[in-house]
């Protein structure tokens, strides 16, 4: 006997529909209420590395578990397949789009009704990462409770 899970079953869906869409090079396109509250994601996007969020104002962003538990994510490089320091979703984005002419096509939600946020699916990256308040720096902590420096 097969155990159903909704959740598993809504992201095998996403997961699909990501695998068609970069198969046919169409750019996942991304609501503002989505995107404002951290929910977009696509093939083409890993986690951040946690010293993107490192300026001031940049806590709430270090310690979100974003779309899938691992922080905000940023776009990957298509070339070389690495990680770089741009968002996931943008404007003209070539894996994750923001729609033109909205509240947040500039990749900013300060001119965004505030939406409810969703219940969260993970919680927050305090156990891994650690914000200090001082130098506005965010850093990924090792399984001994350290700074791990990337």
């Amino acid at each position: 006997m097969r155990f159903y899970n909704p959740f598993v079953f809504f992201l095998q869906g996403l997961l699909g529909r990501s695998g068609f869409l970069v198969q046919h090079n169409a750019p996942v396109v991304c609501s503002c209420q989505d995107f404002c509250n951290g929910q977009c994601f696509s093939s083409g996007c890993q986690s951040c590395r946690p010293d993107v969020w490192s300026f001031s104002g940049g806590e709430k962003q270090c310690m979100d578990p974003g779309p899938l538990g691992d922080g905000l994510l940023c776009k990957v490089d298509l070339q070389s397949g690495s990680v770089t320091d741009d968002p996931c979703c943008m404007t003209d984005g070539t894996s994750c789009r923001l729609p033109h002419g909205e509240c947040c096509s500039k990749g900013s939600c300060t001119t965004c009704p505030e939406h409810p946020p969703p219940k969260p699916l993970f919680e927050n990256l305090s156990k891994v990462r650690q914000w200090h308040a001082g130098n506005n720096t965010c850093t990924q902590l090792s399984v001994t409770g350290m700074p791990v420096h990337v």
